[in-house]
């Protein structure tokens, strides 16, 4: 949720709050992967693997683990229970 907003190089920065609890700019890293996680997980379980694979099949393994748990994480925190492996 925007707690306030603030200037920044000319554009319109908002603080947001990620599923943790901490307040973070809306253009941090943590955030982009939080909403990416939100996204992917809204398509169907073979997009979300197709997704992940795209990203392991362009080498970036790393990556794909990370947006992995950011699923898991953001999954775990609104339905309050583990999701099928992606």
């Amino acid at each position: 949720d925007v707690r306030s907003q603030r200037r920044c190089k000319g554009h319109a920065m908002s603080l947001v709050t990620l599923i943790d609890g901490r307040q973070v700019d809306s253009m941090c890293r943590e955030w982009l992967l939080e909403t990416l996680a939100r996204k992917v997980l809204s398509y169907p379980l073979a997009g979300r693997r197709a997704w992940l694979a795209s990203m392991e099949h362009r080498g970036d393994k790393a990556g794909a683990d990370e947006l992995r748990a950011a699923m898991t994480s953001v999954h775990q925190h609104e339905h309050g229970q583990k999701m099928e492996r992606v």
